[in-house]
C-alpha cells in the first residue's frame, strides 16, 4: 500500500497514509493473534474525529460525486443518486456496506467475489456508495445499463473493457461486456 499512487488507494487507506507520512517508521509484520492492539482495531467504537478528518472525507465524498462518475453523467444516463439509490435497494449491495465497515463477510456466499483480498482491501463506503480504489462499485441493477453505455459508441470488446474500467467495478464485469458486445 506504500508503493501505490494517491488516487489508488481507498480514501481511509489514503487518510491513514498522510497520518504517518511525517514521521520516520520501520514496518514489522506480527501475526494479529499475538497483538494486544489487533482486538481494538476491529472492534472500535466511534470517537470524536479532528477537522482534518473531515476535510479528507470531504474530498473523498467530491471524489464520488465527481471523479468516479463524471463519465456516466457525460452521458446522462447514470447518475450518483441512481447508484446510491439502487445501492439501498440491493440485498447484496447492503451486505456488502456492513462487510466494509464492519470487516466481517460471515462467508456469505454472495459477497465472495468482492472478499478475494486482492479486491475487499481496497474496498471503501462514502457517502453511501461503495468504491474500489477510485472506481465505484456498480449495484447489480445498475450492471447492465452501465456495460450498455460502455458499448454505445459500438466499441470493440477491449475498448468497452478499457472505457468501463476507468471508473466503475463489479464482479464479473468483463464477462458481461464481452457478452454485450457479441450479441
Amino acid at each position: 500500500m506504500f508503493h501505490k499512487l494517491c488516487g489508488e488507494v481507498p480514501p481511509r487507506v489514503e487518510n491513514f497514509l498522510m497520518d504517518v507520512q511525517e514521521f520516520e517508521y520501520e514496518i514489522v509484520y506480527r501475526p494479529g493473534k499475538t497483538c494486544i492492539g489487533d482486538y481494538m482495531s476491529r472492534h472500535h467504537v466511534d470517537r470524536a474525529v479532528s477537522s482534518r478528518v473531515f476535510e479528507i472525507e470531504a474530498a473523498a465524498e467530491s471524489v464520488v460525486e465527481n471523479g468516479c462518475c463524471h463519465a456516466l453523467n457525460e452521458q446522462g444516463t447514470v447518475t450518483v443518486e441512481d447508484i446510491r439509490a439502487e445501492g439501498e435497494r440491493c440485498e447484496v449491495y447492503q451486505r456488502l456496506v456492513k462487510a466494509i465497515k464492519s470487516g466481517i463477510s460471515d462467508n456469505d456466499e454472495d459477497l465472495k467475489p468482492y472478499m478475494v483480498p486482492e479486491i475487499k482491501y481496497d474496498l471503501s463506503v462514502v457517502n453511501g456508495v461503495v468504491c474500489r480504489g477510485s472506481r465505484v462499485v456498480v449495484p447489480i441493477a445498475l450492471q447492465k445499463r452501465v456495460v450498455e453505455l460502455s458499448h454505445r459508441a459500438h466499441q470493440g470488446i477491449s475498448k468497452a473493457k478499457q472505457f468501463l474500467r476507468t471508473f466503475s467495478w463489479f464482479p464479473r464485469m468483463d464477462k458481461a461486456v464481452e457478452n454485450q458486445v457479441r450479441g
